[in-house]
């Protein structure tokens, strides 16, 4: 099924999954996913564990959580502890029945265009304090490398 539709957005499943390992091993996460939008609908696109992928795929079913909030905010979305998480309940179990116990997501340029989000979990409360910029920064890294353009030339 992400074979289909990032085929239809002109990217290929491996090459869409292996930015998203690269990700997740720059920010040092145990797992990592991208959510693909396009208009209104988002679907999962890429992830490195089966976890991810059903934390992506819960987040697309209900229409909430940190991939799809940092899509709608334009911003980082992190969460040091889910067990403390009063907010997105679907993810929440998700994520605890997966282990995940924080994540971070940042919103996913191609161009001026925001096409999705990569999303980043630990199996530790915590781990990814801090790693905002760092993943923002890997976010438009990302982004260049799915276009071919300069990450700089993309904020010009």
């Amino acid at each position: 099924m992400a074979d289909d539709t990032m085929a239809a957005s002109g990217f290929e499943y491996g090459e869409l999954l292996s930015v998203v390992d690269r990700a997740r091993q720059a920010v040092g996460c145990d797992e990592a996913g991208l959510i693909h939008v396009r208009g209104a609908w988002s679907m999962p696109a890429a992830h490195t564990s089966e976890v991810a992928g059903a934390l992506d795929r819960a987040q697309c079913d209900v229409g909430e959580g940190p991939s799809l909030d940092a899509i709608r905010q334009l911003q980082a979305m992190s969460v040091a502890d889910v067990s403390d998480l009063t907010w997105w309940p679907v993810f929440r179990r998700t994520a605890l029945d997966g282990g995940v116990k924080s994540c971070l997501a940042v919103p996913l340029t191609v161009g001026s265009d925001v096409v999705g989000a990569l999303g980043f979990y630990s199996r530790e409360a915590n781990a990814l304090a801090g790693s905002e910029e760092l993943a923002l920064h890997i976010a438009d890294k990302a982004g260049a490398a799915m276009t071919g353009e300069s990450p700089a030339s993309r904020r010009d």
